[in-house]
């Protein structure tokens, strides 16, 4: 799949967080930045909804909001040659059938970006029926696991930062310690990820 130089792609990403740190946020406006340096490149962002705490109604809405996104003016004005689609939600059936219709609609391939992949999801009949034209996937095994069902996989890393995420200089712990006035010779345990029940992160108040 390749798009002509002068060829516009249409970036999809789904509800944004507001703190851009957030992964899945950072990792689609890092992918808007490097892609719009090399080709035109339009990004629509579908909405979140109040009312999708469901799971259910979650999926209807993320559905609809894909069905709306041929609407965009900026997508009629100039539709797209190639269709990326980063998906929220990775490699789910739900998913999978908002690839084929984001690419149904805009009249274009599509190729969808999965951070996180179930190869169990890939085995349906009806999965690989509606499968994109190119999966980004974010390990070789998965790709194999793509492949070896006839679908077409390449793999994509999210990357490190790493000006951000490097071995302390001399000093910098024990300054970031006196910084957030934390005891200096105390072991530091931290949890990095989503604040939910089920990370059982209850374990940690004794700690």
């Amino acid at each position: 799949m390749s798009a002509r130089g002068d060829a516009t792609i249409l970036l999809v990403a789904e509800e944004l967080d507001q703190f851009p740190d957030e992964a899945y946020t950072k990792f689609a406006r890092v992918l808007e930045s490097e892609i719009g340096r090399r080709r035109p490149l339009h990004m629509h962002v579908t909405r979140a909804h109040n009312w999708s705490n469901s799971s259910v109604v979650r999926v209807l809405s993320r559905t609809l909001e894909a069905a709306g996104v041929a609407r965009d003016p900026a997508v009629r004005a100039r539709p797209p040659a190639v269709v990326v689609y980063a998906s929220r939600s990775s490699v789910t059936l739900p998913a999978l059938i908002r690839a084929r219709l984001l690419g149904l609609q805009c009249h274009a391939p599509v190729a969808m970006v999965a951070l996180q992949t179930t190869a169990e999801v890939l085995r349906g009949r009806l999965a690989r029926r509606v499968a994109p034209d190119l999966l980004l996937l974010s390990t070789e095994a998965e790709c194999q696991t793509a492949r070896a069902l006839g679908l077409r996989a390449h793999c994509v890393w999210g990357g490190v930062d790493l000006d951000r995420f490097r071995p302390p200089g001399p000093g910098e712990k024990e300054a970031l310690r006196r910084k957030w006035g934390m005891v200096p010779d105390r072991r530091v345990v931290l949890h990095v990820g989503h604040v939910k029940e089920g990370r059982n992160l209850r374990a940690l108040v004794p700690l």
